[in-house]
């Protein structure tokens, strides 16, 4: 039996075209790859991937418990976007740590109810709040090396 092909919607595309966009320039310079995205019917989801080794070695205090043996890992981060009605940020996690923790270990702790609020509002305004949030995770977190050219 043949499986049918699934054809994201426009608005998928669009939503992680647009998450990818925004967020890229400002992952790539923290040492992740760019953004990669795959959907299903209700949602997109866009990863950003770093070998495990490198990120531990610019980022030591972001999920200090994240200690990964293999010398081939990766530490994504992950964004989720629901797509069913209006597109909005369901979820945003550095492999399962929540963007208010990772202010917590980045001494932000002021900026966790920013955090609380991102999918409540609309994905273009979400992905700028989220966009500043990052900046303070990876840019007060960062090591001397990964400190270059912040966007």
């Amino acid at each position: 039996m043949r499986v049918p092909e699934f054809t994201p919607s426009a608005e998928a595309l669009a939503a992680a075209r647009d998450t990818c966009a925004r967020l890229d320039p400002l992952m790539t310079v923290a040492g992740f790859q760019a953004g990669q995205s795959g959907a299903k019917l209700d949602e997109v989801g866009v990863i950003y991937c770093t070998a495990h080794v490198d990120f531990r070695a610019r980022f030591p205090r972001l999920a200090p418990d994240i200690d990964y043996a293999d010398e081939g890992a990766c530490t994504d981060l992950n964004i989720y976007i629901d797509v069913r009605a209006s597109p909005r940020l369901a979820e945003v996690h550095l492999d399962g740590h929540g963007v208010d923790e990772l202010l917590v270990d980045a001494g932000r702790e002021d900026l966790v109810p920013d955090a609380q609020t991102l999918g409540q509002h609309a994905l273009t305004e979400d992905l700028d709040r989220l966009h500043g949030l990052l900046l303070e995770i990876f840019g007060r977190a960062a090591g001397p090396a990964a400190r270059k050219d912040w966007t």
